[in-house]
């Protein structure tokens, strides 16, 4: 697997699932390209949103906890870190004028 696509006995065999039909999608537009895509014309990406937001907090949380070398326990509801102010604190960063998002 890479940015040109994705190639091999594994992924014949996944032709016929919705995550087969996905990778098909995918590999129909350059890298990021669907998401402009649907950007512009409003319809929804491959992926769910919902599920690109938890699969990327995944990622964040992993390396917080790597960079903290600490356990974390995640309260998704709250989308805070329970019990640990530091390891919430890198969940953010500092935002310049004018790009400042309140809220």
């Amino acid at each position: 697997m890479n940015r040109g696509g994705v190639r091999g006995k594994a992924v014949d065999d996944l032709s016929t699932t919705a995550a087969g039909r996905c990778l098909a999608r995918l590999s129909e537009h350059r890298p990021h390209g669907q998401f402009f895509d649907c950007v512009k014309t409003r319809k929804q990406p491959c992926t769910p949103v919902p599920v690109k937001h938890r699969s990327s907090t995944a990622c964040h949380l992993t390396n917080i906890s790597l960079r903290l070398e600490a356990e974390l326990t995640w309260d998704a509801a709250k989308e805070q870190i329970v019990g640990d102010d530091e390891a919430n604190a890198w969940q953010t960063r500092q935002q310049r004028a004018p790009y400042v998002v309140s809220g």
